[in-house]
């Protein structure tokens, strides 16, 4: 059963995680959140489980391209939004 790896294609990590497990021989499926989007539910337990902090990619360039109205004040709710 292959596991599922959640990110977006041409990320730079994305891409040494794919060297990664293919040199490894790792089965695997990708989910493209950027095209296809995350499940609310599984971001809320994601959330839950590691923090909305940890989730929110800020160094990404889709959260530095945000005006920054959008960035500021950022909480939990308004991160789920976000992403």
């Amino acid at each position: 059963m292959p596991i599922t790896i959640y990110g977006i294609k041409n990320c730079d990590t994305m891409k040494k995680a794919f060297a990664f497990l293919d040199k490894a021989k790792v089965d695997y499926e990708f989910h493209d959140y950027q095209k296809s989007g995350v499940d609310r539910a599984l971001l809320e337990r994601w959330s839950k489980k590691l923090g909305w902090e940890t989730l929110l990619n800020r160094a990404g360039m889709t959260f530095r391209k945000l005006p920054d109205k959008e960035k500021e004040g950022l909480n939990e709710g308004k991160a789920m939004k976000l992403m």
